[in-house]
């Protein structure tokens, strides 16, 4: 749900004024059923490219997670606009303020003997396997699951506050007496707080709480890897949730503490430029400096055997970056422009990625830590463009842009490096180098030279081809392609309108690319790529009159899937998710 309204005053021609609010309420309820058959757990007997058996597995497991999700927002801004003579002053104030409530309860049951026997197999595509109980007491027998392995809540709240203040001044003059000119100078200034709190109870369950007791059938087969019983939300709901105080509850300690953390970041930023236009060729330079303080609060757990320490510990680091830039524009037709810029730009690390926070997740055991010393991300960037406008209200251009980046974060796992608990460990660490060179190709053009009705048609393309590489310190020697950059992406829309009526089918295309918020993997073969992926949307509206409007869309028409594997040449299976197709259909009514 959301709101948001303005109150904007204009006193005369040059001066404006405005006051600005939001409000924005979301909340999201999942469930989450898992079934896992762990392989590694069994001897492998056979194995082909597309196949294996496996024999004598055990731990294999039913898991059920319910959480509910609620944040809100709340932003108030105020600014004005003000023109006197050849100077020109604008400034904005904002403050915002976001709030999280997430209680997370699992549960997980286990088969506690060994002796099951199962076959996998790829034949029929990497995202579709099939996968078969060969021998052993089968698990669609919900006494088989006689082991309660681990029932806890793990509530997290958190809240982020953001201030900002800033402010323009610009003025046009005569540069030798004939050419025009601008000059610009502006300051900005934000400070960002942000804090999680996490308090994880982990229950002892008394002797009725057993996985058939809370156990229902599988009644969907929309993925046709395993069916049978699973745990209900509703009885969980009614055994545990609603119930707590009859369970024995012990904090998990370093779980609780470890994941509490807060993260101050304070930028501060200057900037100057200037402009200056001759005939045909316009020339613009400036450059901007920016200095951040950043600070982290979290605690520091030692384990030293069952004696568990957590000192509050505080990390901070402070940063200066000089961003300069040249930007030059060619007329080479009245209709023609040519442009070419060299700048310098730089993005800080995620307060995920450097807040002083370390996570324990005993299910896959795996230990996540921050990074509070991570680099900051710098690029200097080459880019020249040729476009050309048509009269009939459109365009064609061609662009070439080339990024030489330093000190890019990447998320990397340690097999078994956590000290304290013998799991793996995943951390973030900054990349050495990485480039990325391409060529984009636009064109959009409305037709209004066609005969009615077909005057109201009009085409959107755009097309973007990249090669990318990028040095990472635990893959010495090896050339990677850059984090979350596909080698392709394109758009297609096509439009219509006419008479109050308009219309427009998209269609958005990307290449795998190396995902980017997964650990990169040891080797080639364990890297992890999103695949493939098309989507076609629909939008639509139609004008009743000057005040009143229909209007709906239609998203994600074809149900395209989010597919990753393992090894950019889709060598195996990860992840699939479906998320349908959705709607929104409504009236917008305008002043």
């Amino acid at each position: 749900y959301g709101a948001n309204g303005a109150i904007e005053f204009k006193p005369d021609r040059e001066s404006s004024f405005f006051v600005r609010g939001l409000y924005s309420s979301f909340t999201d309820a999942e469930i989450r059923q898992i079934t896992t058959i762990p392989f590694s757990e069994g001897t492998l007997t056979a194995l082909t490219p597309t196949s294996a058996t496996v024999t004598g597995v055990r731990r294999e497991a039913k898991q059920l997670r319910v959480r509910a999700k609620e944040q809100e927002i709340y932003t108030v801004s105020g600014g004005g606009e003000v023109t006197r003579g050849t100077w020109q002053f604008d400034g904005r104030a904002a403050y915002s303020e976001g709030t999280e409530n997430r209680p997370e309860n699992v549960t997980i049951f286990r088969k506690s003997a060994r002796g099951t026997d199962w076959t996998y197999s790829f034949a029929n595509g990497i995202y579709n396997p099939l996968v078969t109980q060969t021998a052993g007491t089968p698990i669609r027998d919900p006494a088989s699951f006689n082991e309660f392995n681990r029932l806890r809540s793990a509530p997290a709240t958190g809240y982020e506050k953001e201030f900002n203040v800033g402010g323009n001044a610009r003025n046009r003059f005569t540069l030798a007496g004939s050419l025009p000119a601008t000059v610009k100078v502006g300051a900005q200034f934000r400070a960002k707080e942000k804090q999680q709190e996490v308090e994880q109870i982990n229950y002892a369950a008394p002797a009725g709480y057993t996985f058939q007791s809370l156990a229902e059938e599988q009644t969907s087969a929309d993925y046709g890897y395993l069916t049978g019983p699973r745990l209900s939300a509703a009885k969980f709901t009614t055994a545990f949730i609603d119930n707590k105080s009859a369970y024995v509850a012990t904090r998990d300690v370093i779980t609780s503490l470890g994941s509490d953390w807060t993260a101050n970041e304070n930028v501060t930023a200057l900037y100057a430029m200037g402009g200056v236009t001759k005939d045909r060729l316009s020339l613009t330079a400036g450059a901007r400096y920016e200095h951040t303080k950043f600070e982290t609060q979290g605690n520091v757990i030692k384990t030293t055997g069952a004696i568990i320490t957590a000192t509050p510990g505080t990390r901070g680091r402070n940063s200066d970056n000089f961003l300069p830039g040249v930007y030059l524009t060619y007329k080479l037709a009245p209709k023609t422009i040519v442009r070419a810029a060299w700048s310098n730009t730089y993005a800080r690390p995620s307060f995920a990625e450097n807040a002083l926070r370390r996570t324990i997740n005993d299910d896959s055991r795996l230990v996540t830590e921050s990074n509070p010393d991570l680099k900051t991300l710098t690029s200097m960037n080459w880019d020249a463009s040729i476009e050309h406008y048509f009269a009939s209200l459109g365009s064609v251009s061609a662009s070439v842009f080339h990024k030489d980046i330093k000190n890019f974060t990447y998320q990397r796992t340690l097999p078994g490096a956590d000290a304290s608990t013998g799991y793996d460990l995943s951390t973030f660490a900054n990349g050495d180098r990485g480039q990325i060179t391409g060529l984009e190709l636009a064109y959009q053009q409305q037709f209004t030279a066609l005969p009615a009705p077909f005057n109201g048609l009009g085409v959107f393309t755009n097309y973007t081809v990249a090669t990318s590489s990028a040095n990472f310190p635990t893959r010495p020697g090896e050339k990677l392609p850059f984090i979350g950059q596909s080698r392709r992406i394109g758009n297609v829309a096509l439009t219509y309108e006419k008479n109050g009526f308009f219309i427009r089918a998209a269609v958005n295309f990307r290449s795998p690319r190396l995902r980017e918020d997964e650990p990169l993997g040891g080797n080639v073969t364990e890297d992890r790529y999103v695949d493939y992926f098309t989507q076609l949307d629909l939008t639509t509206s139609y004008k009743l009159n000057r005040n009143w409007e229909l209007i709906g869309e239609v998203l994600n028409v074809t149900n395209e899937a989010f597919r990753v594997h393992f090894a950019e040449s889709a060598g195996r299976f990860v992840q699939f998710e479906e998320y349908g197709i959705s709607a929104n259909f409504g009236v917008r009514w305008k002043l």
